[in-house]
Order: C-alpha cells, then sequence, then structure tokens
C-alpha cells in the first residue's frame, strides 16, 4: 500500500550553477495527504512527492540530493540524487521518491522522519513528517461460523457474522493516505457511503473485547 505524504510550505536549497554562480531554488513537497502525521502499517509505502523551482533569473545546472534520519538519531539515510540541467527561469521539474517501511528503517510505533535536500555545498532546511507503524493485521482468528462479512450495496456498507455474535463498538474508515472518511463510536447496519468517490478503502472494526480488525474494501 502507497501512501502520498505532503510537507507544508516550501523549502530554499542552495545548488551550484554555471558559471561557478550560487542561486536560490524554492524546493516543494506536494501530495494529496495533507498534515504532519499519519497511521501507517509496516510494509506501507511514503511516495515523497516533491519539485524544484528555478527562482533565479538565468538557467542552471545543479546537483542535490534527498536524505533522511530516523527517531533523532545523527546519521544521514541516502534516499535519492539529481542532477538538473537546463532549468530555466520560472520552470520546474518534478520527482517521487518511495520511502519503504520496513523493520530495517522504521520501528513499530511512534517515529520521526526527518527529509532534506543538500546541494554539494551545504545542507537545507528540512520537512518533519511523524509517522505511527502499526504491524500489518488482516483479521484476528475466529470461528468459521462468527467468520467477518463484509459487502457494500447501493451506496451503503455492511458488516456483520453469521452468528451475529460480535459486538462492534466503533467502526472507521480510512483512505489509503491514512486520512479519515468517518469514525462512528457506535456501529448498526447499514452505514451510508454516499459522497464517497469510489476506491480502496481500510476498515478498522474495534469489537467490545478490545480486538481490533482491519480490512481493506473496495468501494464503487
Amino acid at each position: 500500500m502507497k501512501k502520498h505524504i505532503y510537507f507544508l510550505g516550501l523549502f530554499l536549497a542552495l545548488f551550484f550553477f554555471q558559471n561557478n554562480v550560487h542561486s536560490q531554488a524554492s524546493l516543494g513537497f506536494s501530495s494529496y495527504w495533507q498534515g504532519d502525521s499519519l497511521t501507517a502499517v509496516m510494509g506501507d509505502t511514503l511516495m515523497l512527492d516533491f519539485y524544484i523551482i528555478n527562482t533565479g533569473n538565468q538557467e542552471f545546472v545543479g546537483y542535490f540530493e534527498i536524505a533522511y534520519s530516523l527517531n533523532n538519531v545523527p546519521n544521514q539515510n541516502f534516499l535519492a540524487n539529481e542532477t538538473v540541467q537546463e532549468l530555466i527561469p520560472g520552470d520546474s521539474i518534478h520527482f517521487e521518491v518511495e520511502f519503504h517501511l520496513n523493520p530495517v528503517n522504521t520501528l513499530l510505533g511512534w517515529n520521526i522522519i526527518v527529509i532534506w535536500p543538500q546541494s554539494i555545498y551545504q545542507p537545507s532546511d528540512s520537512a518533519t513528517i511523524h509517522v505511527n507503524v502499526e504491524p500489518f493485521v488482516s483479521s484476528a482468528p475466529i470461528k468459521k461460523e462468527d467468520e467477518l462479512k463484509i459487502y457494500t450495496l447501493d451506496k451503503s456498507l455492511f458488516v456483520y457474522t453469521e452468528k451475529n455474535n460480535k459486538a462492534f463498538e466503533s467502526v472507521s474508515l480510512f483512505n489509503l493516505s491514512g486520512q479519515v472518511i468517518f469514525s462512528k463510536n457506535y456501529y448498526s447496519n447499514p452505514i451510508s457511503l454516499e459522497g464517497i468517490p469510489e476506491g480502496i478503502y481500510i476498515l478498522s472494526l474495534k469489537l467490545n473485547n478490545g480486538e481490533k480488525i482491519r480490512k481493506k474494501i473496495y468501494i464503487n
């Protein structure tokens, strides 16, 4: 599952230009998800979506790289690099970098990921995102007669078990970027899906015994 990340604001980076002239270029992060924190699942991929804009008055050639650090550990981890050639004033170049959440580079629970672009001369300002990484859970082991049934019909969502003996304390729906579409502290069929765009979502159910179940569903 991939998540797009949006960092509010623009960050200034120094690049090396033609004729050994230093100049400022604007670097921004953009995406569909807005905010400075999100909840993800181990194994997800964060899409770092950014662009470089030539804010100077002359064409330039520049080299930069994207690095990150995790949980305030003072080390630099290489993420990507790029050489920009013949970027005219006012023009921009768009890039996407994938950040895979795995046990090697991420911990379960809250993580602080600091990402920054830097030139070969000096680093620029950074952007910070807080990621709450949860273990992947498909569903809790249950007996066949209590198997969870989920379906959509006429813009409505139905969740039940064959014996209907599991009490749901709450139900929440998230998009793949971690945004809450709706969250209810009680559960009763059906749940209206009016106004929710077609796509894949994560359904999170909490039982009255504290058990949590997460399922991917498709809404059309």
